[in-house]
């Protein structure tokens, strides 16, 4: 597999062909801390998780951030764990 050059320092090969982003900051974007995306993680009760969830799509809209509930799972208790990740800054278009 190859990559173009100017991902070539954020891509890394490995043993079996796959491709993965390194830790490395990379340079095919200068100036900005491309391929960060920060996740934040929330417990919450179910109801109260559901409602979080909307108000984080509303402060960062899907467009703009891509942002998305990357997973949650259920608790002993009633409550709920959300994992969510958007980019750092919107996208332009």
């Amino acid at each position: 597999m190859t990559c173009s050059a100017d991902l070539a320092g954020c891509l890394i090969d490995d043993t079996r062909g796959h491709l993965r982003l390194s830790r490395q900051p990379c340079t095919a974007f200068p100036g900005s801390r491309a391929f960060a995306i920060p996740r934040e993680k929330f417990t919450k009760e179910r109801s109260a998780a559901k409602t979080f969830a909307k108000g984080f799509f509303e402060r960062y809209p899907k467009n703009p951030y891509q942002t998305e509930v990357e997973g949650w799972r259920h608790l002993q208790s009633a409550n709920v764990e959300l994992t969510m990740k958007r980019l750092r800054e919107p996208i332009e278009r």
